[in-house]
Formats: structure tokens, sequence, C-alpha cells
């Protein structure tokens, strides 16, 4: 039957469709990210970009319950993007613990912002040591 064939994409391909709908994204047309984000859920079950991006789509609607929802399935693949977006969530939500963990974890890949985050998040709480050395290891 057609609607139980799947598509499958090269990894070309899907990284392309991810590309696709960030740049919707970015020009805030959500229904067309929303759309190529779904296509690559379509064709990748698996691929933890596509739950980081209807995440993204779903917070830039205001719909915080689906956008946890969806971070929080592509953070059991260790996706560092939905680690970061869980732990602003959670430093707005005033789960500084929560922000932490989601923070490091994201920082363990590098992700852009997570360092200085935590840096932010330590200098915050007092402790400067920690946070000049998040703050040396984000201006890398």
């Amino acid at each position: 039957m057609w609607f139980t064939k799947k598509r499958t994409l090269s990894d070309e391909q899907a990284t392309a469709l991810n590309e696709q709908a960030w740049a919707a994204f970015r020009e805030q047309d959500l229904d067309t990210a929303l759309e190529c984000f779904q296509s690559l859920a379509k064709a990748c079950p698996a691929d933890p970009r596509w739950m980081n991006g209807v995440g993204a789509v779903s917070l830039a609607r205001e719909d915080r319950a689906d956008a946890r929802r969806h971070f929080q399935m592509a953070a059991k693949h260790d996706y560092p993007g939905s680690h970061y977006n869980l732990g602003i969530m959670a430093y707005q939500d005033g789960d500084h613990d929560a922000a932490c963990g989601h923070f490091q974890k994201a920082a363990e890949h590098d992700y852009p912002g997570s360092h200085y985050n935590l840096g932010t998040m330590a200098f915050q709480d007092g402790d400067q040591d920690t946070a000049r050395q998040y703050f040396q290891k984000a201006a890398e």
C-alpha cells in the first residue's frame, strides 16, 4: 500500500533536506520548515535532526510542551542541539540544575554557546574560577 512505503534518502539528501528546513526556519517560514522536517522524519525516522527541528518549530509557535517532547526524543540519541535547547528551556523555567546538565552534554560535543552558558551560570553562582574556564573554552 502507498502509505506503508517509506522513502529512503541518501545521507547527502537527508542533509540537504535538513538544511532546506533550517533555511526556511531562519526566514520564519515555519510551515515550509515543518514540511521539510516531516519529510525527513518519514524517510529517516531515527534521525534526531528532524526531532530537534520539529521541536524548534514548536517552540517558535510557543508550544513548549511539544517542543520539549521533540527535544527529548532527539536527546535520547545524544543529539547536542537538543541538549542545548532543553538547557535553554530548563533555564527559562528556573531549573538551573537541569539546564546545567543539558549544557554540559552539549558542551561534550563542543556545541556552540554551551560553554558560554555554563560560564554564565557558574558566574551567577559566584564560582569565578569555573566561569573563567568555561569562558576560555567558549573563546577557543
